[in-house]
């Protein structure tokens, strides 16, 4: 109710009681030939991530990357590299955690900074409720570490790169949230849609709320 859907290719800048829709950040997008091999849109796709990343340089910011070590992360690491880019590698988990060894092994390699973080139990009430004000519950509080994340990553830079996305640029698992068999596209209203089923069930939800005893 009274929800504005921000336009693609915005940002949303707020301050105070009044908030401004503001230019995002543009990936140049060539004509897409469907006729083409696949190395071709292999090549396609690099050339665009090339010059984007090479236009976001700032020598005057300060670079933030979440690594996890997997392939995703350590793609927008080789991209950031070759645009002369040497970020703060950030991990969030456990030191002991494989995903923890894969990332240092990552930042080693570059000759990184790298920072692993991870929420302990007294951060999750303040976060739970910063969620919950945001998303009203509308995901089941699947991304609660996220959220936590996302502050602290702010305070390590001005910038963050994420390879978050990489799997819908390239047709991976993440597509399918948005993406409708029937019509052959994907929007945000079919992502909505997916949305209740991360939820819980309101008898069962009920259950979990009673005071024990």
């Amino acid at each position: 109710k009274n929800v504005t859907r921000l336009t693609p290719g915005k940002r949303l800048r707020s301050a105070g009681h009044t908030s401004a829709e503001i230019e995002g950040f543009d990936l140049s997008q060539p004509a897409v030939e469907k006729t083409l091999p696949f190395e071709a849109h292999v090549d396609q796709l690099y050339d665009v991530l090339t010059s984007s990343v090479a236009r976001l340089r700032d020598d005057s910011q300060q670079y933030s990357l979440l690594l996890s070590g997997g392939l995703d992360s350590r793609m927008v690491q080789a991209f950031l590299h070759e645009a002369g880019i040497s970020p703060r590698a950030i991990t969030q988990g456990l030191a002991a955690d494989l995903e923890a060894h894969c990332a240092s092994a990552v930042a080693k390699a570059y000759g990184l900074r790298h920072e692993i973080i991870e929420p302990d139990k007294a951060n999750y009430p303040v976060v739970a409720g910063l969620m919950s004000r945001w998303e009203h519950v509308g995901t089941g509080f699947t991304n609660i570490r996220e959220w936590w994340t996302q502050g602290e990553v702010a305070k390590r830079g001005t910038r963050v790169a994420t390879g978050l996305l990489a799997d819908s640029l390239l047709g991976g698992t993440c597509h399918s949230w948005c993406y409708s068999s029937e019509t052959g596209t994907v929007s945000r209203e079919v992502f909505l849609e997916q949305m209740p089923n991360l939820g819980i069930a309101e008898p069962i939800l009920r259950q979990l709320l009673e005071k024990p005893g």
